[in-house]
């Protein structure tokens, strides 16, 4: 699975469900191993992007003045 939103709401059905205990934490668990490296690397993926934005937005800035 490489959609982000649907991994990330793949997750949050996982944690809706261990609220609702339908699932044990031995399954969250289980879940957690498979999903949770993909959304750490989109969320470092993320980061990159949004200081890569923030950082040419200043540079075009200062150039422009």
């Amino acid at each position: 699975m490489t959609c982000p939103k649907k991994l990330f709401a793949l997750w949050e059905d996982v944690c809706l469900r261990y609220d609702r205990r339908e699932i044990g934490r031995y399954e969250v668990e289980e879940m957690k191993v498979v999903i949770w490296p993909n959304l750490k690397a989109l969320s470092a993926l993320r980061n990159i992007v949004n200081s890569t934005a923030t950082g040419s937005r200043v540079v075009r800035k200062q150039s422009a003045g």
